[in-house]
């Protein structure tokens, strides 16, 4: 409820400005929060998460290709299976 109450909020000081003829960027650029945005503790952390997660993805990419090629080199057919249902997996 209180997310739904700052959107609403947030429309209505956006249509009051709009009506005053002022430029919304002039009027956010008074607010205190307008430039530190990218300078928020959470917003970085959350960039930082971001990319350790690109990171870890990747890593998992590069394992699986791996792990396909050794298993597709050897004929190993009892994990080819396993890669193939794990691959399969929706969760």
């Amino acid at each position: 409820m209180e997310q739904l109450t700052k959107k609403h909020t947030g429309k209505i000081i956006e249509q009051a400005i709009k009506e005053t003829g002022y430029l919304m960027r002039t009027v956010a650029k008074e607010l205190p929060y307008y430039n530190n945005t990218y300078k928020h503790p959470y917003f970085l952390q959350l960039q930082l998460l971001r990319g350790k997660y690109v990171r870890l993805m990747e890593d998992y990419h590069k394992l699986l290709k791996i792990l396909v090629v050794a298993a597709n080199s050897n004929q190993l057919t009892a994990i080819q299976k396993k890669i193939m249902e794990f691959l399969k997996r929706k969760d």
